[in-house]
């Protein structure tokens, strides 16, 4: 999601600005012309719904081997990274 430049934050909303605010028949405000509210994800829906998103991955897992676990080291350890890389290039240059 892009956010513009011209949106800022509003925290607050002083009591001049309510007192320029129309309400309609029923009593509500309306928003004035040019702005926008936005109501956002408390923490908590946050931190929940990417829980779900985590817990709906892991079903796809199983807990990996001490073998696996090992070779899986193996290939991320930086010597092993840095050791492939270099016999890449080395492979191209030929």
């Amino acid at each position: 999601m892009a956010i513009r430049n011209d949106i800022r934050k509003v925290d607050i909303i002083k009591k001049i600005d309510v007192g320029n605010l129309v309400q309609n028949k029923d009593g509500d405000y309306l928003v004035p012309e040019g702005y926008q509210i936005f109501k956002i994800e408390s923490v908590e829906d946050r931190l929940s719904k990417r829980l779900l998103e985590l817990e709906e991955q892991f079903k796809d897992y199983y807990e990996p081997t001490d073998d696996e676990l090992i070779e899986e080291g193996r290939m991320m350890h930086p010597y092993y990274m840095l050791l492939d890389e270099i016999n890449d290039i080395k492979k191209q240059l030929k």
